[in-house]
């Protein structure tokens, strides 16, 4: 039992009325009576679900900061992406960021400056009426371990100046 939600024409998400416990789960799903928001009704008339369901003290959390001290105009947006799907984040107005519970594994982490505000990352354009494209940072490979909390400086601070030694 529980609620099924349209987020969007092909996406919905499903939040059970009672907390599934930790362990693998597989759900076979009845597509019987569920259309879209076109009112079509899927080809087959029942889905296969299976999932791994982590206790708390297994999932990670990634958090940090994103300032951009040259820049003036834009909010900071972090994407996070796994094999399973990414996932995106705006730093708030002091540039912090969160991404919690999240799986242990590998993910790729990229930054860039948000300066009209639309969500997505503009590479610019040459033609008139040219556009500067918005500052990016490809951060790299993050590996995430049970319970890791992993704190991350985007884009990296600069080096400080080398130290001569007389």
């Amino acid at each position: 039992d529980g609620e099924w939600i349209w987020h969007s024409e092909t996406s919905m998400t499903f939040t059970p009325d009672t907390l599934f416990a930790p362990g693998l789960w597989h759900m076979e799903l009845s597509l019987l009576g569920l259309q879209d928001l076109a009112g079509l009704a899927p080809d087959d008339s029942s889905a296969a679900v299976t999932f791994d369901l982590l206790p708390t003290e297994a999932l990670a959390t990634i958090t940090g900061v994103s300032l951009w001290p040259d820049e003036v105009d834009g909010r900071a947006r972090i994407r996070l992406e796994a094999v399973a799907g990414g996932m995106a984040a705006m730093a708030d107005s002091t540039g912090s960021f969160r991404f919690d519970s999240l799986a242990p594994g590998k993910y790729s982490v990229s930054a860039w400056l948000d300066r009209n505000e639309d969500g997505d990352w503009d590479a610019g354009q040459l033609e008139d009426p040219y556009r500067e494209a918005e500052p990016f940072v490809l951060h790299g490979d993050v590996q995430l371990e049970q319970g890791d909390t992993m704190s991350l400086a985007l884009p990296l601070p600069p080096a400080p100046p080398p130290v001569e030694v007389n």
